[in-house]
């Protein structure tokens, strides 16, 4: 497998990106890179190989020949990468030979502070309080988004095969260690080739708007072979330097990250393992078969004939705790520190051994697990000859080449491929045929890298014959010189295709049109019936709740929606709808994604339940069917598939019978394709909605939800401001929530950890019930569970596995269900009782199934999570969660719902990059704001199609391709105008060396640009403002863009001729192929502007009162129409949403200003100036139309235009 992290530079000595990677090199004359280790130094003495050079773009480092110079120093593949040179790279972005920069600088970034504190002492002293509290929260909110802002020096792909490839090299002699890593780097080559061909991009242009081949990729291979804990784990740490060499211009970039090399990190991943795979099974005999490991659950392909215990056996961190826990039994110190030290102590620091010790513990290890022998019949199985009878068994097939799989059964296995995309997502990528193609070959050895690759694209072209493309968008005209050879626009992603089904298409129309249609039963005097209605104890609804229901109760939609956030008392309006519907039609049927919420809900409300899977099997035997008037409830909605829900709607109206869906669009969505309850509540007119949250003890929690639920990252400052976040490293954060829950538990507090990932998880479970076990809570006799934790009397566990034979009564044991040991039994059984509920019957839950599909259940994942309520909660916050996952971990305790954030995280897959950092921010706040940006909401077929079609016409891309398009075929102005060229010439050298060096310094040429002629002459003015003072160090290029801003004030005089929705400078071209994109996209953008004012004004959008009363006279209100247009332009263009949802009107429309190191800001400061004067204009239209005694504004045709 491939992970991926991103890396930057954390400015600490001693913990530097190079430092981990060179620090376990062994020096010295015998330093090699890993070519055959036993042959080596490193095979008896400490250390590692040193690092390799991959990649065909290291051909652009050094210098060029010159006749003086005619054969510089050059790097090429396989050069072995000194410390210096990977510093000079990585760390400061230079050529590690000569030292030179390798483009821009890499950016310094403000922290939200500094930021935050610029932005306060710039705001207008005239404003009114409340004035001042809007742009005081709005500063809070821009601060907070930009905040985890850092510059990504590198990108680490750590390549580590299956456990089981790292056991058979561990334990193997020299010939099978030199055979598993050539294989091992042979497939690393493979890949890597496949990524110079398909995701080594760069982008050029306006906001990166362009997509451009490179010359290939700068990397550095470094080869480890252990994991922190001492266990095998041969892997290899590729470092892609973010810096590559276009392919058309030579200029050094960056590398296109989000549009390349995210999106294929799965599919490379798979593509590795297939090479690796294909290349071991060829050289040394070894077959692979598909397998679960019984401690991470997960399916994967292993080496036949090494067995599970073994691979478990050298995955030893948890038996580690367990031996240094019972070292500290006897402290006097008390049982918890004694669990805190043997935690801490396994977490060892990595130690560099010889090879020829850490083999000979390897295999000492084996013999004790698997015998004398523990490699006996894995390797040298022979290989049947192509076109021979078969052989005898064990004998391996022969390797396929791409020809030998018929087109029959690449069919049937494009239908699984497309199977299995419709059942887990709404709509899926070329990298997502991709990466599951790959897994559906592995079966399947191939001959050669080339056969796989053919085998892979047939597989692929008919995989994607089955699907329909969903983002075919409406795109202006893109000239020749922006296209690639294959016609393909370079302003749209390569590979970025989105497909769907026509099922799944299907499905989703006639959801949405069951959810519009009518004649459907009703409840005639629903209001009057719901306020009669009365709880077991007496209660009545809440206004809010009364209002919802009976909005249900009295719609004839066939599908209808309870929209309730986090807390607002779902489950109190459900009962009191399926009281009163039951009252006048008879049954309703509960339905809920899981197991365990269909049991919850069948308890709350009294109703028959099921999961919906096990409903629609029932159906489609003929099970209890549906009849006129019934009411089907699916809780939780958001969390049902597309699919099984269109078939539950077609199955209920069919009988005459009515759904309700009820759940929060903003918390967690289905596990498969899903979206549906998302769009049915964003195409209703007016859905019901509980509006009131009622579940915390605090008042503050309850708004303070509501803003996280939005997004609004301006709220965790109140999280913050009560004592809810807490930050730390990984392992600090683990400790610190264990120690919390443990505190909490001492103090009888119902409580709960949470974690984003099942590792974490199992970590969490296993350290509680170690404390318990020391403290005398948990005890006696001990079953293995399924993922070779333990249990016995007093443990806290969970079922995975529906088993609706098992139980009593409503109890029955159903996945995700949580119950409390009784008692462990000689048989491997387990006695349970329902979770909290000691007085209740026992049930036996038998061996095999504790075996199976048992867990300890102390902490759970944020999916788990959604639908519980306790006293107090933990939430481990990592950058892998999204905002919905974050709403729902920070919304599931009545009382503290406690953050513990973490910062610089070495995720798991690489932890053994211990202390160096990654993307994430070092503040909490930040990663937790970061996290708010991430919409994780599932989209539907048909709103990703909208979206896609949307982005493509916003005034931001078509303004990014026009200047792109203008500036590559001519610019705005002649050449001897250009101030590219000019300003070397009116200023010192010294301080243009000053300015281009920044990374904003085109921003400044083009504000230059905007600004000259008329009656200000830059040429006299530029080096009068430098005669002034000196230029900022840290940012003269936005210290001069504000002397000019400052010295050359906008009006109409200046404006510099009609402006593109009176905000963007004309352009012109050289070709009329150019040109014609360029009017295209003047048309587009006008266009869209009017839209955003259109649809601002008509839902009254609060930031629209800045521009005052549109005025009622024609003329003055074309000419306010045409100054309110360009902020709304201005908007569009950098995705100003302040002020959209925000009920302050005293925000300002055109956002906070961006400070330099913030964001890339081309023409930027020229635009928010042109659009801060048109904001003005606006308004003094408005006021002038409100006073009789003036004069009509002019018509634009009278007037000059900006």
């Amino acid at each position: 497998m491939i992970t991926m992290r991103q890396l930057y530079d954390r400015g600490r000595p001693g913990q530097s990106i190079v430092d981990y990677l060179v620090d376990s090199v062994a020096d010295g004359p015998g330093a090699q890179p890993a070519a055959a280790y036993g042959s080596s130094r490193y095979y008896t003495d400490g250390g590692t190989p040193p690092g390799r050079w991959v990649g065909t773009g290291i051909a652009g480092l050094g210098d060029d020949p010159t006749e003086n110079n005619p054969m510089p120093a050059k790097l090429k593949p396989g050069d072995i990468v000194s410390a210096e040179q990977l510093r000079a790279l990585v760390e400061k972005g230079r050529d590690p030979l000569t030292e030179k920069p390798l483009g821009r600088a890499f950016p310094k970034h403000l922290t939200a502070q500094e930021r935050a504190d610029i932005l306060r002492r710039e705001l207008p002293k005239n404003l009114t309080e409340q004035e001042r509290e809007a742009r005081e929260r709005q500063i809070d909110r821009s601060t907070s988004k930009a905040a985890a802002a850092r510059a990504v020096h590198a990108f680490d792909h750590t390549f580590a095969p299956p456990k089981s490839v790292s056991v058979l090299w561990a334990l193997g002699d020299q010939g099978i260690r030199e055979q598993v890593e050539a294989a091992h780097h042979e497939a690393i080559a493979k890949t890597v080739q496949v990524m110079e061909a398909d995701t080594i991009r760069t982008r050029i242009g306006a906001g990166g708007v362009s997509q451009e081949l490179t010359i290939g990729m700068v990397a550095a291979a470094f080869d480890h072979w252990d994991s922190r804990a001492g266990d095998p784990h041969l892997h290899t740490h590729l470092v892609i330097a973010n810096r590559v060499q276009a392919a058309e211009d030579g200029k050094w970039r960056t590398l296109d990250s989000n549009g390349a090399l995210f999106p294929s990190i799965v599919a490379l991943s798979e593509a590795y393992d297939n090479y690796l795979m294909d290349s071991l099974s060829a050289r040394l005999g070894v077959s692979f078969s598909a397998r679960t490991l019984s401690r991470t659950g997960r399916t994967q392909y292993q080496i036949d004939g090494i067995s599970n215990e073994l691979i478990e056996e050298f995955s030893q961190r948890h038996a580690a705790i367990d031996a240094a826990r019972e070292q500290e039994d006897g402290d006097a110190s008390g049982h918890w520190d004694a669990d805190r030290k043997a935690w801490a102590d396994t977490r060892m620091a990595k130690e560099h051994r010889p090879l020829s010790q850490l083999t000979e513990d390897w295999r000492r290890r084996a013999v004790e697990v698997a015998g004398p022998d523990p490699l006996r019949g894995v390797v040298g199985r022979p290989r049947q000859v192509p076109g021979t009878p078969a052989g005898w068994p064990g004998m391996l097939p022969p390797a396929a080449r791409s020809g030998d799989v018929t087109d029959q059964r690449i069919e049937e296995m494009a239908d699984h491929v497309v199977n299995v995309l419709q059942g887990s997502r709404p709509s899926w990528s070329d990298w997502n045929i991709r990466a599951e193609a790959e897994r559906t070959l592995r079966f399947i050895r191939c001959a050669t890298p080339a056969d796989r690759d053919a085998l892979r694209a047939r597989l692929c072209e008919a995989a994607t014959a089955k699907c329909v493309r969903i983002d075919r968008v409406d795109r202006a005209h893109t000239p020749a010189r922006w296209r690639r050879p294959d016609g393909t626009s370079r302003f749209e992603r390569e590979h970025s295709a989105l497909w769907v089904t026509q099922d799944l298409l299907d499905a989703e129309d006639y959801l949405l049109r069951a959810s519009q249609a009518a004649g459907a039963p009703a409840i005639p005097g629903a209001r009057a019936a719901v306020a009669a209605w009365r709880s077991q104890d007496g209660k009545q609804l809440l206004p809010d709740q009364a209002a919802a229901v009976a909005k249900v109760l009295s719609s004839t939609h066939p599908v209808d929606v309870l929209i309730g956030p986090a807390g607002s008392g779902k489950t109190t309006a459900m009962a009191a709808l399926a009281d009163t519907w039951q009252a006048h039609y008879g049954q309703v049927v509960g339905l809920a994604t899981s197991a365990a919420a269909a049991d919850v809900l069948g308890q709350s409300l009294g109703i028959e339940t099921a999961n919906t899977a096990q409903w629609l099997v029932a159906q489609q035997h003929g099970a209890a069917p549906l009849r006129a008037g019934q009411l089907v409830i699916v809780d939780e909605a958001s969390m049902a598939a597309t699919l099984p829900l269109a078939e539950i709607v077609s199955r209920a109206s069919s009988a005459g019978a009515r759904v309700l869906l009820v759940g929060d669009p903003d918390q967690l969505g289905a596990v498969q394709a899903g979206g549906a309850f998302g769009m049915i509540t964003r195409h209703h007119d007016n859905p019901a909605t509980l509006t009131a949250v009622h579940r915390f003890a605090d008042a503050w929690q309850a708004q303070a939800s509501l803003l996280l639920r939005a997004g609004d990252a301006s709220v965790l400052r109140a999280y913050d401001e009560h004592g809810c976040v807490t930050s730390g490293e990984r392992e600090e954060v683990i400790e610190g929530v264990y120690r919390a829950w443990r505190d909490d538990v001492d103090a009888g507090i119902d409580s709960i950890m949470i974690a984003a990932d099942n590792n974490t998880v199992s970590e969490l479970n296993e350290r509680a019930r170690a404390d318990l076990k020391a403290a005398g809570k948990v005890g006696g006799r001990e079953v293995v569970l399924h993922d070779k934790t333990h249990g016995s009397a007093g443990d806290r566990i969970v079922t995975r596995r529906n088993a609706h034979h098992l139980g009593v009564g409503n109890h029955r044991v159903h996945n995700g269900a949580a119950w409390d040991v009784v008692a462990a039994r000689t048989d491997g059984s387990l006695l349970v009782t329902p979770a909290g509920d000691p007085s209740a019957q026992a049930i036996s839950l038998p061996a095999a199934y504790v075996a199976a599909d048992v867990e300890l259940g102390y902490a759970t994942t944020v999916h788990r999570s959604q639908g519980r309520t306790v006293d107090r909660a933990h939430a481990i916050v990592d950058s892998t969660l999204t905002r919905q996952g974050l709403y729902v971990a920070m919304t599931r305790a009545r009382g503290a719902n406690l953050a513990h954030v973490v910062v610089d995280d070495p995720q798991p897959d690489t932890a053994d990059i211990h202390d160096v950092g990654s993307s994430t921010p070092t503040d909490a706040l930040a990663v937790m704001a970061e996290i708010l940006r991430r919409d994780g909401a599932d989209r539907t077929a048909r709103e990703s199609a909208a979206e896609a079609n949307e982005r493509a016409n916003t005034v931001r891309q078509l303004a990014n391709e026009y200047d792109t398009i203008t500036s590559g075929d001519g610019g705005h102005v002649r050449d001897d105008k250009r101030w590219d060229q000019r300003l070397p010439r009116v200023i010192p050298q010294a301080q243009h060396e000053q300015l281009r060096k920044d990374p904003h310094y085109e921003a400044l040429l083009e504000l230059m640009q905007a600004r000259d002629g008329g009656q200000f002459d830059l040429g006299d003015l530029v080096p009068a403002l430098l005669a002034e003072a000196p230029l900022d160090p840290d940012r003269p290029v936005q210290d001069l863009a504000d002397r000019i801003i400052a010295n050359t004030p906008m009006s109409e005089e200046t404006g510099g001729g009609t402006y593109i929705a009176g905000l963007i400078q004309p352009g012109w071209a050289r070709t009329p192929d150019a040109q014609r994109a360029l009017n295209e996209r003047a048309d587009r953008i006008n266009a869209r502007a009017a839209h955003v004012l259109a649809t601002a004004l008509r839902e009254r959008q609060p930031w629209t009162r800045a521009l005052g009363v549109p005025p009622n006279d024609p003329r003055r209100r074309a000419a306010w129409l045409q100054a309110a247009t360009a902020v709304a332009a201005y908007r569009d263009l950098y995705g100003i949403t302040d002020g959209t949802l925000d009920d302050s009107p005293h925000m300002d429309p055109l956002g906070v200003r961006p400070i330099s190191g913030e964001q890339e800001t081309k023409f930027q400061a020229n635009r928010r100036q042109i659009a801060t004067w048109r904001l003005a204009e606006a308004r003094r239209i408005a006021d002038e139309a409100t006073r009789p005694d003036t004069d009509p504004a002019p018509t634009p045709d009278q007037r000059p235009e900006m």
